[in-house]
């Protein structure tokens, strides 16, 4: 398992399973996209999630910087620059974003942790 920082056309982050010992056709290892009842437990005994949480092969995500799972217009969309994207161009704004990104990784994902 580990924490992955993503942008699809928003920023979001997680926590993921990745089976090294899987093999994919292409290379060693792959991601594990269905929890059968043992990866549940196992991945339950590090983070506090429910069976809700997961989706694909997220055990839990959010969006940043709200930490939510719902986009909302505090978001930046970088496909289709909404106003929260455009608003990065200015450095202050970059940094007080980075700033609560930060933040809600702490308290959204690695408050998680048991």
């Amino acid at each position: 398992m580990w924490l992955r920082i993503e942008i699809e056309h928003s920023l979001f982050a997680g926590f993921c399973l990745f089976d090294p010992n899987a093999n994919n056709g292409e290379a060693k290892g792959d991601q594990v996209n269905t929890y059968d009842e043992e990866t549940f437990q196992s991945v339950e005994n590090v983070l506090k999630i429910s069976r809700s949480d997961v989706s694909d092969w997220w055990a839990i995500w959010r969006y940043l910087p709200t930490g939510t799972t719902k986009v909302t217009d505090d978001v930046p969309n970088f496909k289709t620059y909404n106003d929260a994207a455009i608003a990065l161009a200015d450095e202050e704004t970059r940094k007080e974003f980075v700033g609560e990104c930060m933040q809600r990784i702490e308290e959204s994902l690695l408050g998680l942790l048991k």
